[in-house]
C-alpha cells in the first residue's frame, strides 16, 4: 500500500505540471457557469408523440398491451402513452410535465380539460428537473469521459517519453500497482470534478452518497479505457486520433439523453449510455435509488481493470525490441 501510495503522489506531481489538467480544470469552470447563466431553465413546449393501447386512434403507434405501453415510454421520455379502463384515460409520461401532457392530448380531446385522466410517471424521477439543470447529467458524463481517458493517456506517455516506464519494469508493485495507483489517482479526481459540477449546479439536493460513488465507478472506468488503449501508443499523433475517437464514440451515447428519439441500440452497449442515466437518477430521482446502471457500470470497471492489467503486464512492462 505504501508503495502505491509513493506511486500516486509520484503519478500527481506528473500531471499537476501538465497543461491537460488545467484546460480540464476551464472546462469544469465553463460548464459551471454555462449550466447556471446560460442555459434556460425552461423550453418552449415541445412536441410529443402520443401512442395508445386500445384507443382505436388510426394512424398512431399502437402497443400490444399496457405493459409494453409503459417500456415505450420508458425508452422516449417525448412519448405520451394513453389507454383506457371503464371510461378513464390514464396518460403515461416519462418526465413531461402536466402542461406538455394536455397539449399532446388535445389534438385527440374534443374537450381535454374535462377528460379525467390519471397521470402515471413511469421514470423514478416523479418532478422533472429545471431543463439547465437537466443538462447537469450530461455535462458530468462528458467531463468523467474525458478527465478519465485524457488524463490516464497523457501521463503514460510522459513516462514513455522520459524513460519512466522501464523503472516500473524492476519496481515491487509490478502491473497491479502500477494499474491500481492510477486508477484511484484518477478516480479521485473525476470525483471531486464531478461532485463540484453538481454542487455549483445542483446544490445539496442530490443523494451525495449514491453520486460520489457512481462518480468514482465511472472515473476508474474511463481511466481504465484510457490506459489500455494507451499501452499500445508510441506517438502523441496516434494517441490523439485514438483518444478522440473514445470521446467521440462515448459522447455520441450522451445525445440519446437529450433527444431520446436518436437512441440507437448500439449506444445501449456502450458504458455511457448507463452512466448518464444514473447520474440523472442520482441527482434527481428519489432517495436510495440504486438501478441497474450501477450493476452495470461496476462490470465494465471490472472487465476493463483485468484486461487493462493484462495489457500492462505482458505489453508495457515486458522489454521489447528496441526499448
Amino acid at each position: 500500500m505504501k508503495t502505491i501510495l509513493i506511486q500516486m503522489a509520484a503519478d500527481a506531481r506528473l500531471i499537476i505540471k501538465n497543461i491537460f489538467l488545467w484546460i480540464t480544470v476551464g472546462f469544469l469552470v465553463l460548464i459551471i457557469i454555462t449550466v447556471n447563466f446560460f442555459l434556460p431553465e425552461e423550453t418552449a413546449v415541445e412536441t410529443v408523440a402520443v401512442a395508445h393501447y386500445g384507443m382505436g386512434l388510426p394512424g398512431l403507434p399502437k402497443a400490444e398491451s399496457i405493459e409494453a405501453l409503459t417500456e415505450m415510454v420508458r425508452k422516449d421520455d417525448k412519448l405520451i402513452g394513453i389507454y383506457e379502463t371503464n371510461g378513464e384515460v390514464t396518460a403515461l409520461v416519462n418526465n413531461l410535465s402536466e402542461k406538455q401532457t394536455r397539449a399532446g392530448l388535445s389534438r385527440f380531446f374534443e374537450k381535454e380539460n374535462q377528460v379525467p385522466v390519471n397521470y402515471s410517471y413511469t421514470s423514478e424521477v416523479i418532478e422533472p428537473a429545471p431543463f439547465n439543470k437537466r443538462m447537469a447529467p450530461v455535462m458530468i458524463s462528458l467531463e468523467a469521459v474525458m478527465t478519465g481517458i485524457l488524463l490516464a493517456g497523457v501521463i503514460m506517455l510522459t513516462e514513455k517519453e522520459r524513460g519512466i516506464t522501464r523503472a516500473y519494469r524492476v519496481s515491487p508493485p509490478g502491473a497491479a500497482g502500477y494499474v491500481l495507483s492510477k486508477t484511484i489517482l484518477f478516480s479521485l479526481i473525476g470525483t471531486a470534478y464531478s461532485f463540484l459540477i453538481a454542487l455549483f449546479t445542483a446544490g445539496f439536493d442530490i443523494h451525495i452518497g449514491p453520486f460520489l460513488l457512481l462518480s468514482f465507478i465511472v472515473s476508474a472506468l474511463f481511466t481504465l479505457m484510457g490506459m489500455t488503449v494507451s499501452v499500445f501508443i508510441k506517438s502523441i499523433s496516434t494517441w490523439l486520433m485514438l483518444m478522440a475517437f473514445l470521446i467521440g464514440i462515448n459522447t455520441v451515447v450522451l445525445f440519446a439523453y437529450i433527444f431520446p428519439s436518436v437512441s440507437m441500440d448500439f449506444m445501449k452497449v456502450l458504458p455511457a449510455y448507463p452512466m448518464i442515466f444514473a447520474f440523472e437518477r442520482t441527482m434527481f430521482g428519489p432517495a436510495g435509488y440504486s438501478g441497474n446502471g450501477f450493476g452495470v457500470l461496476t462490470l465494465w470497471t471490472a472487465g476493463l481493470f483485468i484486461l487493462c492489467l493484462i495489457c500492462v503486464h505482458f505489453r508495457l512492462l515486458k522489454p521489447h525490441k528496441g526499448e
